[in-house]
């Protein structure tokens, strides 16, 4: 009977890590998202990259673009 609990518990491991490496993966495609807005952003107008920057890294309130 053990067996079958031990099955079970590495399945929902397995599951588990794949869900965080999804997330992780899902993560840095966003980040990756951003810093190619930011790009364009920059080129466009050098204050509001930096206000954005500020607020992404928690150091200010959202600002009001």
């Amino acid at each position: 009977m053990m067996h079958v609990k031990h099955q079970a518990d590495r399945e929902r491991e397995r599951m588990r890590r794949q869900k965080e490496e999804f997330a992780s993966h899902v993560a840095a495609k966003k980040v990756e998202q951003l810093k190619k807005a930011a790009i364009l952003v920059r080129k466009q107008n050098p204050q509001t990259i930096a206000l954005l920057t500020a607020f992404l890294s928690g150091k200010t309130p959202r600002p009001a673009l």
